[in-house]
């Protein structure tokens, strides 16, 4: 089932987004539930946040952005995750088909993303589901605990 995001749902998507196999690709660091409640709030009053149920626990979610104006046919994806003891099921790719189906029926034209150039399972993820490449920003990412900074890849899909 997908849904938007409610304020219940603060303990299970901390539970995902600070998990350590999937907070290296999320735009924020692992931090107490005290410093990441301000950002839960921001999301569901925003009413951005999508969650993906299975059997009434959260499997997956993501924040979708819907542009204005003369971009309003543009929805930009992100913060996707899936619940690390659900990885390599599938849950992912139906969750993205239910989004996308949704994103066209509503109008949209154009699904984009950016993703870590390390991401190599996201970014085979994205090409399965016929994202392409359309430009990499250099030195975009930087996480707390690398002395490095990463490349960010945009991606988009065209919902036609």
């Amino acid at each position: 089932m997908l849904r938007k995001g409610i304020p219940s749902d603060f303990e299970a998507l901390y539970e995902i987004y600070m998990d350590p196999s999937v907070n290296p690709y999320l735009s924020f660091e692992i931090m107490p539930p005290q410093e990441f409640k301000p950002i839960f709030d921001e999301l569901t009053q925003e009413n951005d946040l999508y969650i993906y149920e299975i059997e009434r626990k959260i499997a997956a979610t993501c924040i979708i952005k819907k542009l204005t104006r003369r971009c309003q046919h543009v929805a930009l994806l992100g913060t996707l995750a899936t619940h690390p003891h659900l990885h390599g099921k599938g849950i992912g790719t139906k969750f993205m088909q239910d989004i996308i189906r949704i994103l066209k029926k509503e109008g949209f034209k154009r699904l984009e993303l950016s993703f870590e150039a390390d991401n190599l399972i996201g970014e085979k993820f994205y090409h399965k589901l016929g994202f392409k490449l359309e430009g990499t920003l250099k030195n975009w990412f930087k996480r707390a605990h690398d002395t490095h900074y990463v490349d960010e890849h945009i991606m988009a899909l065209l919902l036609d």
